[in-house]
């Protein structure tokens, strides 16, 4: 009997399970000889589903106190990532707390986009660090001055002199009173140890993940009419205008020789930033499309930081 058991045990512990959509076999001979689970008869899956149904509506009654649904129609690896999120999520504090947001990411992961969606909604204030400078070179201010000179001669600005416009910009009263959304900056570890110097301490740091490649193909196609200034891009967004295609126009930092270097740059510091502010940081999966990643965002700022970091 003992024997009969354990042969049994090992009959069923070598059996894998597919999904002819999902998990296919990769050898074609397993594909072959796969048979259908008897379980799975669309007939007992109906029943299956119906009970499901009738039995949900009372367990969400007498677990609606604690109970919080999640979308399954996503990989299951982001699946577990936001269930596990959400079991080490601290209760939420009923103090009152001034977002100080910092956007993280390659170029061409949409900071900018998620940046404006949040001010928009929650009235916060976006900061965009190249604006910054732009703004303080435009405004001839002596500092604006200073950094005029490096970027004529396409140089890097100093840490030191960016950092202390950053601060100051955030210590201005809207900032204060509404909170704000940092984009572009800090981009080295040095640079997030300066802020924190001057006593600049964000409240979230928001990894927007995306790969590589991805970013890659976002920058490369994005345009802009130098008439009427309308940008667009040209694998996700069409352009009813012919002419405005015709002479839409890419800009140099968006060209494949530019796009390299600025992509491995944000790699060779992405990990000494996000250690420097762990356990700060909560990462977003921002290859999806752009209402998804805002709220994946909009719940990591709102609710608390997770008392286990994973984003690694």
């Amino acid at each position: 009997m003992e024997v009969k058991i354990i042969k049994i045990f090992n009959f069923r512990f070598i059996l894998d399970l597919y999904n002819l959509i999902h998990n296919p076999p990769s050898d074609l001979s397993v594909e072959k000889r796969l048979v259908k689970i008897t379980e799975n008869d669309e007939e007992l899956i109906k029943n299956h589903y119906s009970e499901y149904n009738r039995q949900m509506v009372l367990l969400k009654r007498i677990y609606s106190s604690v109970a919080h649904e999640f979308n399954a129609d996503q990989p299951i690896n982001d699946l577990y990532h936001s269930v596990l999120a959400k079991v080490n999520q601290c209760r939420r504090s009923v103090a009152l707390q001034t977002p100080k947001i910092i956007l993280l990411g390659y170029p061409g992961a949409g900071k900018h986009t998620q940046a404006n969606l949040l001010a928009k909604k929650y009235g916060l204030i976006p900061v965009d660090c190249g604006q910054l400078i732009l703004r303080e070179i435009a405004n001839r201010s002596s500092v604006g001055n200073i950094m005029k000179t490096y970027v004529q001669k396409n140089i890097p600005v100093p840490d030191a002199i960016v950092s202390e416009v950053v601060k100051n910009r955030l210590n201005e009263i809207d900032c204060i009173t509404y909170g704000w959304i940092l984009v572009g900056y800090p981009r080295t570890r040095q640079q997030a140890e300066l802020l924190s110097s001057h006593k600049v301490y964000p409240t979230r740091v928001i990894l927007m993940d995306v790969h590589q490649s991805c970013a890659s193909e976002r920058l490369s196609g994005r345009r802009m009419d130098p008439i009427t200034g309308i940008r667009f891009h040209t694998a996700f967004e069409s352009v009813e205008d012919v002419c405005i295609s015709q002479r839409a126009l890419q800009r140099p930092n968006d060209e494949e020789n530019a796009i390299g270097p600025k992509l491995s740059r944000f790699t060779a510091n992405r990990d000494d930033i996000i250690e420097y502010y762990d356990p700060y940081v909560v990462k977003v999966h921002a290859d999806r499309d752009i209402h998804t990643v805002y709220e994946e965002i909009e719940t990591a700022i709102v609710n608390p930081l997770p008392r286990f970091n994973f984003v690694k």
